[in-house]
């Protein structure tokens, strides 16, 4: 501490990731804007983090360390070792650090789901179990991932609070028709193409709705360079080339024109810590059909349709109930509407900078766990 300023560093290498990176890109300059008396320290590439991140009080220091490597423990401990406080804004935390350490948990996938992980998954059975007994401070996205970490990792001690997700300005601001608008009208899946996305499912679901509807398939997600692509929904997709069609990843504006002019968002997902994309959905007046799991149940409220993922049947019956009702459409924007009211991410990083100024504070190992 410098002057009477708490330094502060943060792993910012996956602030260009979708996820957990539209996370940090939010989170961190509110945290700026909020204490400008505290100093910021950002570590990861400086040619990805400088376009985004800039401040009086916001410095980038290189760490070059790849994500889900033992190289990540010993170089970002090196790097934020005059830090007042660490923090790491995945389970990822270098288990090296001596002094204060926030961390937070969006969700236990690697340790609930079974893709064949293999080290992955036993790096982070050691760093889950290691942070519920060292981490300073525990931030979870939903009241799901919670509860998911106390069952699948163990009950912890330290003080914690709820961080959620939220949907950011640029979404807020596009609730007009979007800019363009394809030819023919179209339902979106917004995520990566990973098994546990359940893309097979909705293709399986589409399969059944394409003869009573006139719509198109558009997948918007990263789909190359991943170590647990689901190859079953990726050779479907090109079996269904002429109905299907698979965007890739996108730059948020043209994310924000394919959602504002799809006729719904489906987000079948079979696991979650929170799921984001059908709020944002929300934001542009375009209605959801999402799965029947807790986080995002947790998150949508009454403003979606629900559907069994695991039931391709049931998830054309949800699809098609938002295509054939007008009423259920207008219905579901209206819902929709209110429930992104809920959820701000000046709220979250005004919870995330009280969570570290509880750890940085003398008596924090004393203070019980936030509700």
């Amino acid at each position: 501490m410098r002057d009477g300023a708490p330094e502060i560093a943060i792993d910012a290498r996956m602030a260009g990731h979708s996820g957990i990176g539209v996370y940090i890109r939010n989170i961190v300059p509110r945290l700026a804007r909020l204490r400008p008396h505290w100093r910021f320290t950002l570590l990861g590439v400086p040619d990805d983090l400088l376009p985004v991140f800039s401040g009086d009080n916001v410095s980038i220091l290189p760490c070059r360390a790849a994500i889900y490597s033992l190289s990540e423990q010993w170089a970002l401990a090196r790097a934020a070792r005059h830090a007042d406080l660490f923090w790491a804004p995945h389970y990822n935390a270098p288990l090296l650090r001596r002094g204060p350490m926030l961390v937070t948990i969006h969700d236990v996938n690697h340790l609930a789901l079974d893709h064949g992980w293999g080290i992955r998954r036993l790096y982070a059975t050691v760093l889950l179990q290691a942070l519920r007994r060292r981490a300073s401070g525990l931030c979870f996205a939903s009241r799901f991932s919670r509860s998911e970490f106390e069952r699948l990792v163990g009950r912890f001690r330290q003080p914690f609070w709820l961080t959620p997700g939220a949907v950011g300005d640029a979404w807020r601001s596009a609730r007009s028709p979007p800019r363009a608008r394809s030819a023919r009208d179209y339902v979106v899946a917004v995520g990566s193409v990973k098994p546990h996305k359940n893309l097979t499912g909705l293709l399986d679901a589409f399969a059944l709705i394409a003869p009573r509807f006139d719509v198109d398939l558009v997948i918007v997600g990263r789909h190359d360079g991943l170590r647990d692509s689901d190859d079953t929904a990726l050779a479907r997709i090109a079996e269904q080339a002429g109905r299907v069609r698979l965007a890739g990843a996108l730059p948020d504006a043209a994310l924000i024109d394919i959602v504002a002019g799809a006729r719904a968002l489906v987000f079948p997902s079979l696991y979650e810590g929170f799921g984001l994309p059908p709020l944002e959905a929300m934001a542009v007046g375009c209605p959801t059909v999402v799965s029947a799991i807790a986080p995002l149940t947790e998150t949508c409220g009454v403003a979606s349709e629900y559907v069994d993922p695991r039931d391709p049947h049931d998830m054309a019956r949800g699809i098609a109930a938002v295509l054939g009702d007008d009423t259920r459409a207008a219905e579901l924007r209206r819902h929709g509407h209110d429930q992104v009211r809920a959820f701000d991410w000046s709220r979250t990083a005004a919870t995330v900078a009280e969570a570290m100024e509880t750890i940085m504070a003398p008596t924090s190992r004393d203070r019980r766990s936030m509700p």
